[in-house]
């Protein structure tokens, strides 16, 4: 008798599905209204579905758009503490979670203004500038732009924060070995360099190892007269700046830079081959 399988999934848009709905004969507008954040099209577009319906297996999904690392962390916390945890044991007999790790520049605060959690975005533009024309721009901002500006310009730091992030990973390690749960972590965009070693992060003992980077990396295999003939692209690799090369060959949307439909299906097949041994 075949064993009862969950795959649970923990990560930022890129886990669940943002875009996955996009063609090229979409305008931004149409993209942005009716497809980029369509929970239909994110899911049946998806590299999740991909992996359950290869293996037949159910999954149960934790990742959403925009999240941060500590939301992730959070919701993590509140679900393994539960009763449904506790019901979900009793109905599977082979457990594997999949945790996509996003950048370290969001973080998850609570926002008095919007009276709820928030992912919190530290990188845009309008947190740089002096100290005054901050605080000028803070009298007309939500309290999720506020608390952005004061994280970035007072206690941001990249080294910190990927050792906190560390800490993290580990503390879960221990868990789901206490579990006897399988924990496979990967980088979905961003190859951070840690702190301690991670033996079930993929690929951990490559400098380079996110999603991302494995999808140029394919394309360039499948394609490599584009190094050759398109200068851009070439610099673009070769100076570690997947994103604009995955933009300018099409590997992700030019509207809000997310995998295509084809790109999430080789992430799927990624996770297939990497997912083989559980299921």
């Amino acid at each position: 008798m075949s064993k009862k399988s969950l795959l649970i999934t923990f990560g930022c848009s890129w886990t669940y599905g943002i875009g996955a709905g996009y063609n090229e004969s979409m305008s931004e507008d149409f993209y942005t209204n009716n497809v980029r954040w369509s929970h239909e099209l994110c899911y049946e577009h998806s590299w999740r579905k991909i992996v359950l319906e290869h293996f037949d297996i159910k999954g149960l999904n934790f990742a959403v758009g925009g999240s941060s690392n500590l939301r992730q962390f959070k919701y993590a916390r509140n679900f393994f503490i539960s009763d449904e945890w506790e019901n979900i044991k009793n109905l599977y007999d082979n457990i594997v979670v999949l945790w996509g790790i996003t950048t370290t520049e969001r973080t998850y605060m609570w926002c008095k203004d919007e009276d709820k959690l928030c992912d919190i975005y530290l990188n845009q533009d309008n947190h740089k500038g002096s100290v005054n024309d901050v605080l000028n721009r803070l009298k007309n901002l939500f309290d999720c732009d506020k608390l952005a500006i004061a994280i970035n310009k007072c206690s941001y730091n990249y080294e910190n924060e990927v050792d906190e992030l560390t800490k993290e990973i580990l503390f879960w390690n221990n868990f789901f070995d206490l579990q006897n749960i399988p924990i496979i972590w990967f980088d979905t965009f961003n190859s951070h360099e840690y702190t301690s070693e991670i033996k079930n992060l993929i690929d951990y003992q490559e400098k380079k190892r996110d999603i991302l980077y494995y999808l140029t990396k394919l394309h360039i295999k499948n394609n490599p007269e584009v190094l050759e003939n398109d200068k851009l692209s070439y610099n673009a690799f070769l100076n570690n700046d997947h994103f604009f090369y995955a933009v300018r060959n099409k590997l992700l949307n030019p509207y809000s830079f997310h995998p295509t439909k084809d790109q999430y299906k080789n992430i799927g097949l990624y996770f297939i081959e990497q997912l083989k041994p559980y299921f």
